[in-house]
Parts: C-alpha cells; sequence; structure tokens
C-alpha cells in the first residue's frame, strides 16, 4: 500500500508541511496531535520519530532498490493517484526489479491511504489476485531450506 524504496522530493516536501501543520496544531482538541494519540500512546515519539528521521540530511540518499529481487512473493501495489507523498515511479522501479508475479492498482481521486479513501476499490481485486497469486506459488519450484527468498514487506 502506498510502498516506498527510495527518497523523493515530493515526499520530503510534504512529509515538512505536515510535520509543521502538527506542531501548529499541537494544542487543538482536533489537530492532527491530538487525532493521532487514539493511536499512539506517545504520539510525540511516534509522529516526529517519523517525520525527522524521513527529515534527516542523510536519509535523502536511502533506497531499498536493490533488495527488491530478493522478493519472489506475490506483490500487490496499490498507490493512489494523487498520492502526496510519492510517484508512480515507486511502483515502477518495485516492478522492474521484482521477480515473482506483481500486480498494481492506481486509485484515481485518491491520495496516500487508499483503504481509508477509497476502501471498496481496493478490496474489490483481492479475491482474483489472491487466486491468481496461489496458482503462481503452486507452479513455482520449491524453494524450501536455506534456499528460500525472504519477504520484505513488514
Amino acid at each position: 500500500m502506498a510502498p516506498h524504496v527510495f527518497v523523493e522530493p515530493v515526499c520530503l516536501q510534504s512529509i515538512a508541511k505536515i510535520r509543521d501543520a502538527y506542531l501548529q496544531s499541537a494544542s487543538a482538541a482536533d489537530g492532527l496531535r491530538s487525532r493521532l494519540a487514539k493511536y499512539h500512546a506517545r504520539v510525540d515519539d511516534a509522529f516526529l520519530g517519523w517525520a525527522d528521521a524521513w527529515l534527516a540530511p542523510d536519509f535523502r540518499a536511502w533506497t531499498i532498490e536493490d533488495l527488491i529481487g530478493a522478493v519472489a512473493a506475490p506483490m500487490l501495489l496499490i498507490q493512489g493517484r494523487d498520492d502526496e507523498y510519492g510517484t508512480l515511479a515507486q511502483l515502477d522501479r518495485i516492478e522492474t526489479r521484482a521477480t515473482g508475479p506483481v500486480s498494481r492498482l492506481v486509485l484515481d481521486a485518491c491520495g496516500h491511504a487508499p483503504t481509508a479513501t477509497v476502501k471498496r476499490r481496493c478490496s474489490t481485486p483481492l479475491p482474483p489476485l489472491r487466486r491468481r497469486f496461489s496458482r503462481a506459488s503452486r507452479d513455482r519450484p520449491s524453494r524450501a531450506g536455506p534456499q528460500r527468498r525472504p519477504c520484505l514487506a513488514p
């Protein structure tokens, strides 16, 4: 879901903008900090830890593109066309390097959180893809033991 395998300028710009909004509305009852607090016991650590890591100058060179080829598991890449944190170049790079089957679902009128904004359009393709990926897994030679490729998904 909206995967990142390298840092893009649009991502850094959007994170800087949301970080500023977070800090400016920190004491507001309807601000981002208050809305996130129901999901995180230490909301400042969670949010600022994420934002500050991405905005650190050394992080601009971060990439995991060279690891993608190790993922043999089927991938469904879902991204909103209007994602404010990344472009479709993320999906392009994954598709180019993937060794297993890849499907992509690009959703119009959708930003960074497809399941929040267009939940039905995200879940509709899952049953057919699940069947397709199950067939691909059955047809692929077994990779039991130490030759098994790791799945890098969180």
